[in-house]
């Protein structure tokens, strides 16, 4: 489920767009994984695993054992 939190960050417009793709990705029931999200992804690869880590280090989102990514609540990010 997507957070509109999300907007209000000051993220980059590649780390929000990735965001956005991890939260259209599991609406599908699909696990969000990184191949999952390479194989949908239209610019700059590097831009998408910056963006991951971005993502990762806020605890928006959070990778499992099995490096499937799961989206966090928004009372759980890390934005201070």
């Amino acid at each position: 489920m997507m957070e509109q939190k999300i907007f209000d960050l000051g993220l980059s417009v590649e780390t929000v767009s990735v965001y956005l793709l991890c939260c259209a990705i599991a609406d599908l029931g699909t696990p969000v994984t990184l191949e999952a999200l390479r194989s949908r992804w239209n610019a700059e690869p590097d831009a998408l695993l910056e963006s991951l880590a971005t993502l990762e280090k806020m605890a928006i989102l959070v990778r499992s054992a099995q490096d499937t990514y799961s989206l966090n609540r928004a009372t759980r990010w890390r934005v201070d």
